[in-house]
């Protein structure tokens, strides 16, 4: 029940669908973890399924959340962490909306056992949910409004020249050293980056197209769609004129298919744990160039048309470090230049 099955390049996988909302299951339906896996999605159903809704109730409220015009505008990806991280909440479904309060999400919040990264997501999920409460009548206020993020932007951190050294010395797959040489020289996401096609340089410039084409962004999603131009530096043009390619992407397997966002986070997840480097992740390579812009005085402007940001307030955060060091080495500049103190 509820199990469906879907079929992917020669492979069949198979998901917990309710309400269009997709939780992947081990792929063989007789072992011991795909009937785990299956029960845990089917528990947490049950409460929605053999008790009435109460009105009023935050069940009542999540359900009209997963039923609104804005639950079907996120993308496939999101509905299903939302809807994981809403899960917590069931405990307390029968609880008014109403008296709901921010304590009592912050205290939910502590008590998961997972990484900030999870508990962020739990409490976004549920700001979501209220927001939506709002307008629906269910209450005037949003208990998980403002609560303070426990892992920003700035915890992607920026790989410093000996992060950078013991990776590219060490023994990697070629679409792992591309990936990585790109993302290093044009603050690109990892997502932009697997699909940057090879049509798309022309031997010193890049045209890059930031987010999905229109027929692959998923159900509702809307957005801008950002096109820049980024020059190669020379150490990119000189190692990708020794490259040699197999397919139509820059980022692709020795026979040429593309891989998969997943597992490219996988596979490069744990080549850099096996180095040691279990404090860097890929998305800190887009931090990495604005702070080395930052650190040769480049401006927010200059630095923004590279990364694609519209606004300055994100580049600002990712530039912070780096301009307090050189505002910091201008001051005590200063000083040298009167003798000292």
């Amino acid at each position: 029940m509820y199990v469906v099955r879907q079929r992917a390049k020669g492979h069949t996988y198979l998901y917990f669908r309710w309400r269009g909302v997709f939780r992947r299951l081990p792929d063989d339906p007789t072992s011991e973890d795909f009937r785990r896996e299956y029960a845990k999605a089917l528990a947490s159903l049950s409460p929605e399924i053999m008790q009435p809704i109460i009105a009023g109730s935050l069940r009542a409220l999540i359900r009209d959340f997963k039923s609104s015009p804005e639950w079907a505008a996120l993308a496939p990806k999101t509905q299903a962490g939302y809807a994981r991280a809403l899960d917590h909440l069931a405990p307390f479904g029968d609880y008014q909306a109403d008296n709901v309060r921010r304590q009592h999400i912050v205290r939910l919040r502590n008590k998961l056992k997972a990484n900030s990264r999870t508990q962020d997501l739990f409490v976004a999920a549920v700001s979501r949910t209220f927001t939506i409460g709002m307008d629906l009548g269910y209450t005037d206020r949003n208990p998980a409004a403002r609560i303070v993020r426990l892992n920003d932007s700035e915890s992607y951190l920026p790989w410093p020249a000996q992060a950078r050294a013991a990776f590219e010395a060490s023994e990697m797959p070629a679409w792992m050293r591309t990936a990585y040489m790109l993302g290093l020289y044009t603050a690109q996401r990892e997502g932009d980056i697997l699909r940057l096609s090879r049509a798309r340089f022309d031997g010193e410039w890049f045209t890059i197209r930031q987010g999905r084409p229109e027929a692959k962004r998923g159900k509702g999603r809307k957005g801008p769609i950002v096109e820049l131009e980024i020059p190669a530096v020379k150490r990119l043009r000189e190692y990708l004129a020794s490259c040699s390619f197999p397919g139509l992407l820059f980022v692709t397997r020795a026979d040429g298919t593309p891989i998969k966002q997943t597992e490219f986070i996988h596979e490069l997840r744990a080549h850099l744990d096996g180095l040691g480097l279990d404090e860097y992740h890929f998305h800190g390579l887009r931090h990495t160039t604005p702070t080395a812009l930052a650190e040769a005085g480049a401006s927010d402007l200059e630095i923004m048309s590279v990364t694609g940001h519209t606004t300055t307030q994100m580049i600002r955060r990712y530039t912070k470090k780096a301009r307090q060091k050189v505002l910091a080495a201008s001051a005590m500049a200063k000083i040298d230049g009167k003798n000292g103190l």
